[in-house]
């Protein structure tokens, strides 16, 4: 797997971007293939998303983000 955006550019969801990349390689480790791909997608989209995540509403904009990743 390919390199992982670590960084938000808004700074107040960083602290969410450090929980996915935690989450994206604890499913490499165990070979969860499918779930390690769609972390890695909702960290793409945390990486580039501007404003701040406040509430789940605004986290399901997120490109990756559904109901199973919430």
């Amino acid at each position: 797997s390919g390199p992982i955006a670590n960084k938000s550019i808004n700074p107040l969801n960083q602290f969410f971007t450090e929980k996915f990349i935690k989450l994206k390689k604890d499913s490499d480790l165990k070979g969860m293939r499918n779930q390690a791909f769609c972390y890695k997608r909702v960290l793409s989209a945390l990486s580039k998303y501007p404003l701040p995540i406040l509430c789940v509403e605004q986290a399901q904009y997120l490109e990756g983000v559904g109901d199973t990743v919430l």
